[in-house]
């Protein structure tokens, strides 16, 4: 990036708005796909250096599937932008903010979590600012991850700003931060590997009371926040579903389900187990409900995640009933939060 990606000198980049690629970009459906956008009003000092910083990055050379794009207007129209392209494995969002309480020109950079506010009237609020236009980093936070828009990794990058007046070029605290915004975007545009995705997958059946267990913690899960590279899967009985689902290559697989142990109803535990196999004589099935059956023919056809969990429940009573049993039901919260820490774990690893 240039010394100066202020207004000055500006004269001649490409018109705002549009998306560069690099010079020797081309499509290629195995390279990893990053968008790189800039949010932020112009004029605004220090709180512009989204969209020109874009400016300068654009004028730099990209590998193929590297999108840099000034994302400087509605969020709720950079939603429908989103909706009409393949989908991201990673996006990047560069702003300048006032947050308070940290030293101008300081460089923030952190993974969203997909967190939204507690109040739904906050939420709601955001989504109709969103709607009238107004251009915010938080809003189209909320937007996107209210319209389930997230990329498998969304990146922050926020500079801490000093002066907000109108006017053109930043204050020097944050003219400084140029060097190092420039290499987090290219250090966050250099995928080499598949990011992580964990599968959450639930076995049981409703109807047969803590047989459920599996898909009440799923329910449980789908209420709260996840990262984007977590996703949940209602197996029920359907053991060949699981197999289906994996063929989308996952890194981690949690199954979670009713597994008798022996021990008293409601014990929470969990375990790796070890690699299955396909029984010979049992062939493929559709409504297998075993995890073990469907993991094996995951293993066979070379789909099963490295790394295999189960989070499991000794059950009480399944005979025919939608209800769980006292002791399992009070299960539910507490293998749901076990989920979550593994899940914050992992992230932090």
């Amino acid at each position: 990036m240039p010394a100066e990606p202020t207004r000055r000198g500006i004269e001649g980049s490409e018109p705002t708005g549009g998306t560069s690629h690099g010079s020797d970009a081309v499509s290629s459906s195995d390279s990893p796909r990053v968008l790189v956008g800039g949010v932020g009003y112009r004029f605004l000092r220090d709180l512009s250096f989204g969209p020109i910083a874009i400016e300068a990055l654009r004028r730099e050379e990209w590998r193929s599937g590297v999108d840099i794009e000034d994302l400087s207007y509605g969020p709720i129209a950079i939603l429908h932008n989103l909706e009409a392209r393949l989908p991201y494995d990673r996006i990047v969002l560069i702003a300048g903010t006032k947050r308070g309480g940290r030293p101008p020109g300081l460089v923030t950079e952190y993974r969203w979590d997909g967190r939204l506010p507690e109040d739904e009237e906050e939420i709601q609020a955001r989504i109709a600012e969103a709607g009238s236009g107004v251009i915010s980093l938080d809003n189209l936070l909320v937007v996107l991850t209210w319209f389930r828009r997230l990329p498998r990794e969304l990146v922050i990058i926020e500079v801490e700003g000093s002066e907000e007046e109108w006017g053109e070029g930043f204050s020097p605290a944050v003219e400084r931060a140029i060097p190092e915004v420039a290499a987090a975007v290219r250090r966050h545009t250099e995928l080499h590997a598949a990011a992580r995705r964990t599968l959450v997958a639930g076995f049981g059946s409703l109807l047969l009371g803590d047989d459920g267990f599996g898909v009440r913690v799923l329910e449980r899960l789908a209420q709260t926040a996840l990262p984007p590279e977590v996703e949940l899967l209602e197996v029920g009985t359907g053991g060949l579903n699981l197999v289906l689902t994996l063929m989308n290559r996952y890194s981690d697989l949690v199954i979670v389900d009713a597994v008798r142990q022996g021990r008293a109803p409601g014990t929470l535990f969990t375990f790796h187990p070890a690699a299955a196999t396909v029984p010979p004589e049992t062939g493929v099935d559709p409504h297998f409900a075993e995890p073990t059956r469907a993991m094996g023919l995951a293993a066979a056809l070379g789909v099963l995640p490295g790394r295999v969990t189960v989070v499991g429940c000794e059950p009480g009573s399944c005979e025919l009933g939608m209800e769980l049993s006292p002791a399992v039901g009070g299960a539910v919260d507490g293998a749901a939060e076990a989920i979550r820490e593994m899940i914050a774990r992992d992230e932090n690893s």
